[in-house]
């Protein structure tokens, strides 16, 4: 069972803050990290007037937008390290996978997240390194304190299956 640390940071505003893109003060942010990310992914629709992004590392996924001020607000979940071939969980309103497996993140082209409802994500997995990580945001589809069901699927060059795992069962 992992243990999952959810927080919020709130930094201060300033004038060089209002003037910076989201994507540079994110960057700076995750120089700010200790490791590089796994994954970084923009769950933002058109009709958010906040703008965000989602930045996965190996023991916690990050959500940091930038506030109207211009300031930068930080929403962590932040989890224990396992020794899991695939790390598959939900960190609410991102499902997410980290591939640790040296043989599997070799094999694997694509991938496969299904909801219970349904709901496909899929994603070719591009990276040359290990681990291999994707995000999903499935805010739209659940509510935070919702059951999250469901399956992942790994995929060689072949389409055949070499890794299956379930979550919430």
């Amino acid at each position: 069972m992992a243990v999952l640390i959810i927080g919020c940071s709130d930094s201060s505003s300033t004038t060089e803050n209002e003037t910076l893109s989201l994507d540079s003060q994110i960057e700076t942010y995750i120089e700010q990290q200790k490791g590089e990310p796994l994954a970084v992914v923009d769950p933002s629709s058109n009709e958010e007037q906040t703008e965000r992004k989602a930045v996965l590392f190996k023991g916690g996924l990050y959500e940091v937008s930038k506030k109207q001020d211009g300031s930068l607000a930080t929403k962590a979940h932040t989890w224990e390290e396992r020794s899991d071939k695939v790390a598959f969980n939900v960190a609410y309103p991102y499902l997410f996978t980290i591939i640790k497996d040296q043989e599997i993140a070799e094999e694997g082209a694509s991938l496969e997240m299904v909801l219970e409802n349904g709901t496909t994500f899929s994603s070719e997995l591009r990276s040359d390194r290990t681990p291999k990580a994707s995000i999903f945001y499935y805010g739209d589809l659940l509510t935070e304190d919702a059951d999250v069901r469901a399956s992942l699927s790994i995929y060689d060059g072949m389409g055949n299956e070499i890794y299956e795992k379930k979550l919430g069962e």
